[in-house]
């Protein structure tokens, strides 16, 4: 009997001791498991927060599309980095409760606020998508007038038409797609001659500007065939520019046309004041006939139109072709071309000599009689 007591006693010694030794191992492990648990929620978390912080720096360009659907968006999104921020050097307390009052961990609430974030941020996505396309003319002449710079040339007029464009997305916002359309009508008219008058002051402006002071000049008075054909062709250019104002080629064709006209106007009514100081008439058609014979063999040897120079140097000009096709043996070309006009044979080149020595020589005694009027 003593021997079955001790035997008892011994076995409930050693037990004791074998579970007060298993105790702390226990409890380890389960700390352990719980750091786990919380460093997985936390790492989840912080992918989740970095990936969303890119994100939200790049939607500057869909507050344009929703102010409040951006509003909402930034406010779900800084509800969501508030939470994040209060363990993010803590990642044990990513699963710890996030209030008394409310069930759930600061990790899952976190994910809750980017939830909503993600919704806010989609909501803008399809409305932005839906607006480009109902849209997509009134965007793309807004970007237009921006490239011509409205802004800086006529801000009164671009602040009036882009308070109209960003109306139209209003109607998108709305769901209205049917007035956003027949608004867009409207604003593209308004957008189309704003931009006629973009165009029109960047070429045509400098070139009435001209043509006035020429005016005042008397030059129409003195040479009215060259400032008459002047005046149509700058009447051609603004007919164009109203029309089509991204027709730049054929634009500019025709505004370099009116600045040759320009630079010939000048030249006749120069030649017309010089002739005028020996007799006084109406010499125009002389000046231009004999313009017109210059012309004629420029363009038979060079394709040329010199008549934006002076008379002196046309005459110099068409002597240097001559001379050159001479150098270059091009004497089978200059025989043909010559033919052709029935003008162009030693008498004339000759002549053609003697004309420039006879300009010379009247712009001499000019000079003479003006010299004994003073």
């Amino acid at each position: 009997m003593k021997n079955l007591t001790l035997a008892l006693t011994i076995l409930i010694a050693v037990t004791g001791c074998q579970s007060t030794s298993d105790e702390p191992s226990a409890v380890q492990t389960n700390a352990q498991e719980n750091n786990n648990v919380a460093f997985n929620a936390y790492q989840q978390s912080k992918e989740s927060y970095d990936t969303w912080l890119v994100k939200i720096k790049n939607t500057n360009n869909l507050k344009f599309y929703s102010s409040n659907l951006y509003n909402d968006l930034l406010t779900s999104w800084n509800d969501s980095a508030e939470i994040y921020n209060a363990f993010a050097n803590k990642p044990a307390k990513a699963t710890e409760s996030y209030s008394l009052f409310s069930s759930g961990t600061y990790a899952q609430k976190f994910q809750e606020r980017l939830n909503e974030t993600q919704n806010n941020y989609e909501k803008l996505l399809r409305l932005k998508e839906k607006s480009d396309l109902t849209l997509a003319e009134s965007i793309s002449q807004i970007e237009y007038l921006e490239h011509m710079s409205a802004a800086e040339l006529f801000p009164s007029e671009y602040k009036s038409t882009y308070s109209d464009y960003l109306s139209l997305f209003k109607y998108v916002e709305k769901n209205q797609l049917s007035k956003a359309r027949t608004e867009q009508v409207k604003f593209l008219k308004q957008a189309k001659h704003l931009e006629a008058e973009i165009v029109l002051k960047k070429y045509i402006t400098p070139l009435e500007r001209e043509m006035t002071l020429l005016k005042r000049e008397g030059i129409d008075k003195r040479a009215p065939i060259s400032y008459a054909r002047v005046k149509t062709e700058l009447g051609d250019a603004v007919a164009i520019i109203n029309s089509d104002t991204r027709h730049v080629v054929l634009i500019e064709q025709l505004v370099n046309k009116v600045k040759f006209g320009l630079s010939h106007l000048k030249n006749v009514d120069n030649e017309i004041k010089l002739l005028s100081k020996v007799r006084n008439n109406k010499f125009e058609p002389v000046v231009l006939d004999f313009e017109n014979k210059l012309l004629s063999i420029s363009s038979a040897l060079s394709r040329s139109d010199y008549r934006n120079q002076s008379r002196e140097k046309q005459i110099e000009l068409i002597l240097t072709a001559i001379k050159e096709l001479h150098a270059n043996k091009d004497t089978e070309r200059l025989t043909t071309q010559l033919e052709k006009l029935q003008l162009f044979n030693t008498s004339q080149i000759e002549e053609l000599s003697k004309l420039k020595k006879d300009n010379e020589s009247l712009i001499n005694k000019l000079k003479e009689l003006e010299g004994k009027t003073e």
